[in-house]
């Protein structure tokens, strides 16, 4: 609650994961039949994930694989503030989760998913 700075940021995710959430909101995702590739910084403070309200997230408990591995163990919230991603003396501590992400990239290999921003699959928060 009250560091959704990496909320402002594309968050790719998957048509399963889309579906997932739909599920768990009794909405359907926005159909999309091919995935688009957005860079990272496509949004800003004017385009927040639809899903944060009041500073957190309204799906915390389905929120898909890119939110719940974004999390800060430092002290305050300095380096999860986009203006200082890039200062030379960063150092921010985060934990290595590459057998999680890789065995997750694995099961979508034989699934051939379609992965799009969030938004992508949930404009304005809501299905189409």
């Amino acid at each position: 609650m009250g560091c959704g700075h990496c909320c402002y940021v594309s968050v790719p995710i998957t048509d399963f994961e889309a579906r997932y959430i739909g599920e768990k909101l009794n909405i359907t995702p926005a159909p999309i039949k091919h995935s688009i590739r957005r860079s990272l910084n496509e949004f800003s403070s004017k385009t927040p994930c639809h899903f944060l309200k009041d500073g957190s997230c309204s799906i915390y408990e389905f929120r898909p694989l890119n939110c719940r591995i974004h999390m800060n163990f430092d002290i305050d919230n300095y380096w999860c503030l986009h203006e200082n991603w890039n200062h030379p003396e960063g150092a921010i501590p985060k934990p290595t989760i590459t057998a999680l992400t890789t065995a997750y990239h694995q099961l979508g290999e034989g699934l051939k998913p379609i992965v799009a921003d969030i938004r992508d699959f949930f404009p304005n928060g809501k299905a189409l």
